[in-house]
């Protein structure tokens, strides 16, 4: 399945009083050139991006120049109990598949994209 671009250039065409645009989802969802243009032309105050469509994007990309972006290494879902959870979830997990094969919690499902 391939991923589907939702933010494009028509959205941030309809964008009033300069927004900041923040990013924590899936690379893909946003047209990248689309988002540096809005940048460029002002249509933006700035972007948060933790993800990025390619990843990890191009060195001379110029959204790396700007001022006003902040790129982060695709992080934004840490948090203080983060590993901690996760491996709850993984042990959960690893005592049932050692069962029977299968998975409890948080299982990718590709059929659905995700």
């Amino acid at each position: 399945m391939k991923p589907r671009i939702f933010i494009t250039a028509n959205f941030f065409n309809k964008l009033n009083n300069k927004p900041m645009y923040i990013s924590i989802g899936r690379g893909p969802s946003t047209n990248t050139e689309d988002l540096t243009n809005a940048l460029q032309q002002g249509q933006l105050s700035a972007a948060a991006l933790d993800v990025t469509d390619p990843e990890p994007l191009n060195p001379d990309h110029p959204l790396w120049k700007m001022d006003n972006v902040v790129i982060t290494s695709h992080i934004s879902g840490f948090y203080a109990e983060y590993v901690e959870e996760a491996l709850k979830i993984f042990d959960v997990n690893m005592k049932q598949f050692i069962q029977d094969s299968t998975l409890v919690k948080n299982e990718v499902n590709l059929s659905k994209g995700y």
